[in-house]
């Protein structure tokens, strides 16, 4: 990659580098067992131990190789099972155990370790991965069983609002450890959803649980093809015995309150959970931080190699932003030790290979970011989006910003996605996203009314100047989301301005006491905010600026970051 990047990123960013205060080079002292050096002391601790325990590993710490030492030390013919986030860590697993020569451990993710005793030869697997609110409507109307339910209204009946909330039910179901999909009070999951989603919700109550019921039942009958999160729950109501000696649970700060159920249901094995509390970001999916849910041993590793010190110590100030949202959950705000044992070494980022990152929270924030300096300003040729690019452009619904495009047009019969098709216009579409909740189309939508017409055009641009993986290291600029950053690291990153900072935590503050005065008054809060939320906002932030090893520029508005005080 060519250096002239270098003044791109920094009027990007408002925030060059070079006015980041970098620090001397640190002294190392122990380094990891992956560079053939001795473990740390926290490492050995852990190695060690021969109770169950938890993990909490901040960033680059190493936590990979201290696993792959902990399964070396065990007994000869011991019988080990690791749990992998998703199937890229459960391949880089894979690969750290066999290079390292340890053997008798079983590499598996919840879904693939559920896969094989659940799915059977009579089951067929949903393509997509999840059923669309318009198909499930549909078919939801022609089930008495479910008509029924339907209260009365003065229009059409909403069917497709009603089916969101039907797999927005399930989805919630499918990720707790309960029996019943009637055990679960829908309600509380949508407390924290604008008055409109709840009040619609509250409504069509009955028939929302009619059709998550219904959905649930055709699959477990396999008149339906089944979804991941269906096995998964099956999985954890058969109440399975895992034949292991240990079990090694990875990235525990998200970990699906189902699969934890079923981890704490092996007393027979020793359990390790290992994490970092600060990188809990999948809160939307239901995750938990399964660090707090066990009574294990507490141990941690607070040294990370991948950065200096300069990094580390940017990396606690955001992340004592939290001290202020603490009290609103009745907590005690304890810092995170963070030590950078990295080596600060500047040359590297005039390397050809370095690898510079653009790093935002959401997938249409970084298509706004690509449309600006390759469409609008020019001033990069090549690009790799991590995860494929169109996975960028599509909403996790299936509903497309081309498919908005055309609707914003009157163009209907070119529309491919049949929920935007039956939609009449955009504000048809605009009174759907009220009564679902549906932030990512939310956002969509913005996005779509800010390019208009040339979206489409810039689309393809972006499209084009895509390159395929294998030469990602070759691209003038990565782009990732904080969530597919995740477990990734690079030479340069640079960070867009979408993140909490100062500012937008101060307006946080302010909205939660209205909050606690409007409940106390006991009055309704059409928009009401999440604590827990805030404080994943501010995990998305410490993700996202220790991915680098080296460089990091940041927006105007973390300024704050570089100053030794900090305050709200």
């Amino acid at each position: 990659m060519d250096t002239w990047n270098w003044p791109l990123l920094d009027r990007y960013a408002g925030v060059s580098f070079g006015s980041v205060n970098r620090p001397p080079t640190p002294r190392l002292a122990l380094k990891s067992q992956a560079n053939g050096y001795a473990l740390t002391q926290e490492q050995e601790a852990i190695v060690d131990c021969q109770t169950n325990m938890k993990i909490n590993a901040v960033a680059g710490s190493g936590k990979t190789t201290t696993l792959i030492e902990y399964a070396r030390r065990q007994k000869t013919g011991s019988r080990g099972l690791y749990l992998a986030f998703n199937r890229t860590v459960r391949e880089q697993a894979q690969q750290a155990f066999a290079r390292k020569g340890v053997r008798g451990v079983t590499i598996h993710t919840a879904h693939s370790l559920a896969y094989g005793r659940v799915i059977k030869q009579n089951s067929e697997l949903l393509a997509s991965g999840s059923y669309s609110a318009f198909d499930l409507a549909n078919r939801m109307q022609k089930e008495s069983l479910v008509v029924r339910c339907m209260p009365p209204t003065r229009r059409k009946a909403p069917w497709t609002a009603v089916a969101a909330h039907s797999l927005r039910l399930l989805d919630w179901y499918c990720n707790e450890p309960v029996t019943r999909i009637e055990d679960l009070n829908y309600n509380h999951l949508l407390r924290y959803d604008p008055l409109i989603s709840r009040r619609f919700a509250d409504y069509f109550g009955a028939v929302i649980q009619a059709g998550a019921i219904w959905l649930w039942n055709q699959m477990d009958e396999r008149s339906l093809k089944v979804t991941h999160d269906y096995y998964l729950k099956k999985f954890q109501l058969l109440a399975p015995q895992l034949r292991y000696d240990y079990i090694l649970f990875d990235e525990g700060q998200d970990a699906s309150p189902t699969m934890l159920d079923v981890f704490s249901q092996q007393p027979h094995a020793r359990r390790v959970i290992v994490g970092d509390s600060h990188q809990q970001i999948y809160g939307f999916r239901h995750a938990v931080n399964s660090l707090n849910q066990v009574d294990f041993a507490a141990y941690g590793l607070t040294q990370s190699f991948r950065f200096p010190p300069g990094i580390a110590r940017q990396a606690r100030r955001a992340l004592s932003l939290k001290q202020h949202i603490h009290p609103f959950l009745g907590e005690t705000y304890t810092p995170q030790a963070i030590e950078g044992m990295g080596v600060d070494d500047a040359t590297i980022l005039a390397e050809p290979t370095c690898l510079q990152a653009l790093i935002g929270r959401t997938n249409l924030q970084l298509v706004s970011a690509a449309i600006d300096l390759l469409c609008i300003q020019e001033v990069i040729g090549s690009v790799y989006f991590e995860g494929n690019f169109d996975t960028y452009t599509f909403m996790e619904n299936g509903a497309g910003l081309l498919d908005m495009v055309l609707l914003q047009q009157n163009r209907p019969r070119e529309i491919k996605n049949p929920l935007l098709r039956s939609m009449g216009s955009l504000e048809e579409l605009g009174d759907y996203i009220d009564q679902t909740g549906d932030g990512q189309m939310k956002t969509a939508l913005e996005l779509v009314l800010t390019y208009g017409d040339d979206l489409p055009h810039f689309i393809e641009q972006i499209r084009t100047a895509h390159l395929a993986q294998r030469f990602r290291p070759h691209a003038d600029l990565i782009f990732s989301t904080v969530h597919r950053s995740k477990g990734l690291e690079y030479d340069q990153v640079t960070l867009c301005d979408d993140f909490i900072d100062q500012r937008k935590l101060a307006d946080y503050i302010g909205l939660l006491n209205q909050q606690q005065k409007a409940e106390a008054g006991g009055q309704p809060n059409h928009q009401p905010v999440n604590p827990g939320s805030i404080l994943e906002e501010i995990n998305m932030l410490y993700v996202g600026l220790t991915r680098t090893k080296q460089g990091l520029s940041l927006p105007d508005s973390q300024y704050y970051l570089q100053r030794e005080t900090l305050s709200v």
